[in-house]
């Protein structure tokens, strides 16, 4: 029946959480803005991007507008971006029951929000709950093994193809190894 402590191990990569919460920022941004064209409101004409950014990137100015949308109790689309940021703050490090605690919060608030594209994600979000405890706790990412799998996919790419996959595998080993090529004494300063 599986592996036993794969529960309290297995953990689900923030990542895949953040795009589908930008995702859903997008969405309900993009169906609101149509509504209040049509009406001449051009309230959230130009916001894309900075709606997608953390609020922590975003300048003085940037949090100044972002918040102008947040104030606006009418948009849901202030009220999304509001959700994804409550989300983003829920990855620091806490104990297991903390965590649950946390999130299960956010997730009532997914529910009640009446932002279709949030409760979405809100269901999403219930159905791995464990997953993402997991991770909370564990601190785990998986951020290191795709820049790795970035850096393979450069060389594999820049190479414009290998004759066979033994080539490839040299090559890695040649780029990322981490061997010191150099003769005794000639190694580059630095």
């Amino acid at each position: 029946d599986g592996i036993e402590g794969a529960d309290e191990k297995i953990a689900f990569d923030r990542f895949h959480v953040a795009k589908a919460l930008n995702d859903g920022v997008n969405l309900t941004r993009r169906r609101e803005h149509k509504e209040l064209m049509r009406s001449g409101d051009d309230t959230l004409l130009n916001c894309r991007f900075l709606l997608l950014r953390r609020e922590e990137s975003l300048s003085p100015e940037q949090q100044d507008a972002v918040w102008g949308l947040r104030r606006k109790v009418h948009l849901r689309t202030g009220r999304a971006w509001a959700i994804k940021e409550a989300a983003a703050k829920l990855w620091s490090p806490r104990p297991r029951e903390q965590a649950r605690r946390d999130w299960n919060r956010w997730l009532v608030w997914t529910q009640r929000c009446r932002i279709p594209a949030m409760t979405r994600v809100g269901r999403m979000v219930r159905k791995h709950l464990w997953g993402i405890v997991n991770a909370v706790e564990l601190q785990a990412s998986n951020g290191p093994a795709e820049g790795l799998n970035s850096r393979i996919r450069l060389i594999r790419n820049g190479s414009r193809g290998f004759t066979n996959a033994d080539h490839l595998i040299q090559s890695i080993y040649f780029h990322l190894g981490g061997l010191d090529l150099y003769p005794v004494g000639h190694a580059p300063s630095g």
